[in-house]
């Protein structure tokens, strides 16, 4: 999706543009995922829950909603980034 790098150079290595996205891109992969054009039905319910339950991102994305809210995500952190996060 859109693939591209902000970063030049990281560790020697160069930019490694299959580990980013564009907003428009993530936006496209959600739009996607939730239209049920990537996966089936039932691994898309289990992905979704999966990042339900994630319990990492309680203190960076879930923080920023009311308590009340559904909030599925994924954090990570790189040796490039600190605090990557994609939430639907």
């Amino acid at each position: 999706y859109e693939a591209q790098s902000a970063n030049s150079d990281y560790k020697g290595k160069g930019p490694d543009l299959l580990d980013s996205a564009t907003p428009h891109g993530l936006c496209t992969l959600l739009y996607k995922l939730e239209k049920e054009q990537l996966l089936s039905a039932k691994s898309t319910a289990y992905l979704v829950n999966l990042m339900q339950h994630c319990q990492t991102g309680d203190r960076r994305i879930k923080a920023g909603f009311p308590k009340d809210w559904i909030v599925a995500d994924k954090t990570g952190t790189g040796g490039q980034f600190n605090g990557i996060n994609v939430a639907i």
